[in-house]
């Protein structure tokens, strides 16, 4: 199930348990919330899936709507923490760290987030003033 909330500057993007084709809309919907954003922003993105998958045509529309919107993201998106409680932490997700314009970085648990986004965003507020 997909759900996602903004807190403060914050957008939460939550896919638990099955995922389903309303899931995949849903996603790319909150895709184009996101790009119409002009103010500063975080993401944080939590998987943690047990049934079905996400499909290729999905995967692919987020490639391009990262291509489309590289630009805007480096300059409103100070930080991406992806939290994946059953991925290897050794698993190599370099080709997605240097694809995207922002920090990022893959967590383990949800209670490493705050920290690293209070991290993230002083860097940023230091780095546009």
């Amino acid at each position: 199930m997909f759900t996602f909330e903004t807190i403060d500057d914050v957008i939460w993007m939550r896919l638990l348990n099955d995922v389903t084709p309303t899931d995949e809309a849903l996603y790319l919907d909150l895709l184009g919330r996101v790009a119409a954003r002009q103010d500063p922003f975080a993401l944080v993105s939590i998987i943690d899936i047990s049934g079905g998958v996400v499909t290729h045509a999905t995967r692919r529309e987020q490639n391009l709507w990262f291509k489309r919107n590289r630009d805007q993201l480096g300059r409103l998106c100070w930080g991406m923490a992806r939290v994946r409680p059953n991925v290897d932490p050794a698993r190599n997700d370099d080709a997605f760290v240097r694809a995207v314009p922002f920090p990022t970085r893959r967590l383990l648990r949800e209670e490493d987030v705050p920290p690293l986004l209070s991290q993230w965003r002083a860097a940023y507020a230091e780095s546009t003033s």
